[in-house]
């Protein structure tokens, strides 16, 4: 019988000839996201249930039958690598593939929500949860990762950082989900970076009042203003809300102050 040698000499059985004359998929996904998505469809129903791991020439010979070219399936493996679903494990020269912990779990979710897709739920107590969250527009990457990780845990997008889900118990997951983003995100609070600020003279009140109004702007043109039964308990917004209001009382009329003075001082130089 005849055999095939693979890279780094190790015999294997010979891989089936590819069908000609037909297409052995129904479109053309080669980059991005549908090398990923395909990627995963083939680790939950063929990787997970052999042992959880493969080596690349399978994956790229694999995801070659659905039209996705070697470098795309190099590329999709290491993004899945990079958000931890997929761990390398080099031999010589060869790489294999196993699924992390995370990357286990995620198949035996998609598994269970995929069996029990498509029946109709009669529990729904009419509660929603709502998970607002964004990445700054500079981190398109990490973005990109939230939005994969959040629909793929069930929410559904509703814009502007909005996400919503009728399945209350998915707390603990998106919770988790956000305290996996870079530590710099978190960083990043209003509440907590205004709160501390005590301008010294009007000029810093002119600045501290700028600031303020300027970031909460971005609040009030992005929040849908959802019914009070609809938010959590306590909502974070509230506080801020009382926030503004409080620094606004205080810094707004000095600022208003300085800058009447700094436009007359210049309308008497203008007069002079």
């Amino acid at each position: 019988m005849a055999s095939a040698r693979r890279r780094g000499g190790r015999d294997a059985a010979p891989a089936p000839a590819r069908p000609t004359g037909t297409r052995a998929s129904l479109g053309r996904p080669r980059t991005g996201e549908s090398a990923r998505s395909l990627l995963n469809t083939v680790l939950g129903e063929f990787v997970y249930p052999v042992g959880g791991a493969a080596w690349t020439h399978s994956f790229i010979e694999a995801l070659g039958r659905l039209d996705v070219d070697e470098k795309a399936t190099r590329q999709a493996l290491a993004r899945t690598a990079a958000d931890g679903w997929l761990e390398r494990e080099r031999h010589g020269r060869r790489i294999r593939w196993r699924l992390s912990p995370q990357g286990l779990q995620r198949c035996i979710d998609g598994t269970v929500r995929i069996e029990s897709f498509g029946g109709v739920r009669t529990d729904w107590d009419g509660r929603w949860l709502l998970l607002f969250v964004s990445v700054p527009e500079a981190q398109r990457a990490l973005g990109h990762r939230l939005r994969r990780r959040l629909t793929w845990a069930g929410f559904g997008p509703l814009g502007q950082g909005a996400w919503i889900t009728p399945h209350v118990d998915l707390e603990p997951e998106a919770s988790r989900i956000i305290s996996e983003l870079p530590a710099s995100l978190h960083a990043v609070s209003f509440v907590a970076h205004f709160k501390p600020v005590r301008p010294r003279d009007d000029g810093a009140a002119f600045v501290a009042q700028t600031r303020l109004v300027h970031e909460w702007r971005r609040f009030a043109f992005g929040d849908p203003v959802l019914p009070a039964e609809l938010l959590p308990s306590p909502w974070v917004g509230a506080e801020a809300k009382r926030l503004v209001d409080e620094r606004t009382a205080s810094w707004l009329p000095r600022a208003l102050a300085w800058f009447r003075a700094l436009d007359a001082a210049d309308g008497a130089a203008d007069d002079g």
